[in-house]
């Protein structure tokens, strides 16, 4: 995803074949899908999406930022800074800095190296800090043109939420008319045969999967 603002939309649940070939049939983005495994570092309360992600044998930390929410079309429009995406090892200024988004106190005072070693961090910290990880095969495909084009995302999710799909939608917002039109053409980008899927985001539905024991 292109950093900036841009607006999403996401629903979860089971897609027929029908759905599926609709979305395919769209123009991709790239050739081929993609592996993501994302690790996200939730604490109840907390407004910033905190994760960690590996993808083409790299990792990094990554912050996103929920600037607005309209409930009437169940969008959001969310800030991605280049940054606030950084690659390991992580410094200490970064580490008070999410110190003070999660709320909790973590060393910094030292470089943490690695994933490993920024996990062990987190959950030696409280008991409030969970690691949820999330393993995904996605693709990108193209809806509409110039001004008006919206990325559509097609997502399996292998793990926590064994054989769920996903679907997303992103609008980049580059300008006023952007924004004011971007829910709008976020809430098109999914055709009305995604009505079916729950309008969630990640965290809320991984964290009920948990609790559900998967």
């Amino acid at each position: 995803m292109a950093y900036g603002l841009h607006w999403e939309w996401r629903g979860f649940g089971r897609l027929d074949d029908r759905v599926r070939g609709r979305i395919a049939r769209l123009p991709p983005l790239g050739a081929r899908p993609v592996s993501v495994c994302d690790q996200y570092i939730w604490v109840p309360g907390c407004s910033v999406n905190v994760k960690l992600r590996s993808w083409r044998s790299a990792a990094g930390l990554k912050f996103k930022r929920l600037i607005e929410h309209d409930g009437n079309l169940q969008v959001q429009l969310w800030l991605e800074r280049p940054e606030e995406d950084r690659a390991f090892p992580i410094q200490p200024p970064v580490m008070l800095e999410l110190a003070t988004i999660l709320d909790v106190e973590l060393p910094v005072d030292r470089v943490i190296a690695d994933c490993a070693e920024f996990i062990a961090v987190l959950q030696a910290a409280a008991a409030t800090v969970h690691v949820i990880r999330v393993e995904k095969l996605r693709r990108t495909f193209v809806w509409g043109e110039g001004a008006n084009t919206v990325l559509v995302d097609l997502a399996d999710i292998h793990a926590p939420i064994v054989r769920r799909r996903a679907t997303s939608t992103f609008c980049p917002r580059g300008s006023v008319r952007a924004r004011k039109r971007g829910p709008g053409l976020v809430r098109q980008g999914h055709s009305t045969d995604t009505t079916a899927l729950s309008s969630s985001d990640y965290l809320p539905v991984c964290i009920g999967s948990c609790r559900a024991g998967g």
